[in-house]
């Protein structure tokens, strides 16, 4: 079984505190990766990824609700930000993913500036994209989209 506290407690970790609490801090790509890979893998049944989607939200294991600096902080690393983007994507195919990530305005905000920041054909600008689309779902977020200046990037870059 996977500990999901234990989970959290390493992604949310600061680099020191992940070095001085776990070690070697260069693994949390891996840790990502894996993540990601349960998340999205064509090898497990649809009904275990579900499952695992809904564990990292309930869970709380990318810290969106337990430690608010976290998910940005991810977001902004980038060794680990494309590994982030696919996590967020493969999370905004749910309702409950949606939900979550959307509940955090300082993630929502970094994704908007990634998404700007970004070339149009990068590998981030892409994941950004995906994830934001299916965060455009909930009307919450497409208002929050909007507020953000989105719209008018989008025309623009168009």
């Amino acid at each position: 079984p996977i500990d999901f506290s234990a989970l959290r407690r390493f992604i949310c970790a600061t680099p020191q505190e992940r070095s001085e609490a776990f070690g070697n801090a260069s693994t949390l790509p891996s840790v990502l990766r894996a993540v990601l890979h349960r998340l999205t893998s064509a090898e497990s049944r649809l009904p275990l990824r579900r499952g695992f989607l809904a564990a990292v939200f309930c869970f709380d294991v990318l810290g969106v609700r337990s430690r608010p600096t976290a998910l940005p902080a991810l977001l902004d690393d980038s060794e680990v930000s494309e590994l982030t983007l696919g996590i967020l994507a493969a999370l905004a195919c749910e309702a409950g993913g949606r939900s979550y990530i959307v509940s955090s305005d300082a993630s929502l905000q970094r994704m908007i500036h990634l998404l700007k920041s970004k070339p149009l054909d990068s590998s981030v600008h892409i994941q950004v994209l995906a994830a934001m689309q299916r965060l455009s779902l909930r009307r919450s977020a497409q208002d929050r989209m909007i507020e953000m200046g989105l719209v008018e990037w989008a025309v623009y870059v168009l």
